[in-house]
């Protein structure tokens, strides 16, 4: 894994030195999965297992573009013409790009996560305020 910087620490998150970080980490995270996943209380008392997760969910979603941008060309040109295709290669391409910068994000949360949280956090109705 890439080593923490903050050039790859999403700017939401608050830095692991900081008291709490944990919570703001969890809720960048919660972002990148599906509300069902959202509502399982084991991945908001498990940072670690959130964050394995989400690495694995962006990898797949960076695969999807990866294979899609592979056959657009040869699957769907000729039903949507030449134009088309190299406008939607250029917009995969593009998304691709974002969701890569997510994934060195995700990491570095990973990273730090695996390092600093030892333990489950305590459940929302035993939290201070």
């Amino acid at each position: 894994m890439r080593p923490m910087t903050m050039s790859n620490w999403p700017e939401s998150v608050w830095l692991p030195s900081r008291l709490g970080w944990e919570r703001t980490a969890v809720e960048w995270l919660l972002d990148w999965v599906s509300p069902d996943l959202r509502a399982t209380t084991v991945f908001r008392r498990h940072p670690l297992l959130l964050s394995h997760l989400v690495c694995h969910e962006i990898d797949a979603i960076i695969e999807g573009h990866r294979r899609a941008y592979g056959s657009a060309r040869r699957v769907l040109a000729e039903a949507v013409g030449p134009e088309s295709i190299n406008v939607c290669l250029a917009v995969i391409a593009a998304d691709a790009a974002r969701w890569q910068r997510r994934r060195v994000e995700a990491a570095a949360i990973h990273a730090a996560l695996a390092l600093h949280c030892t333990d489950a956090l305590p459940a929302a109705d035993q939290q201070a305020s």
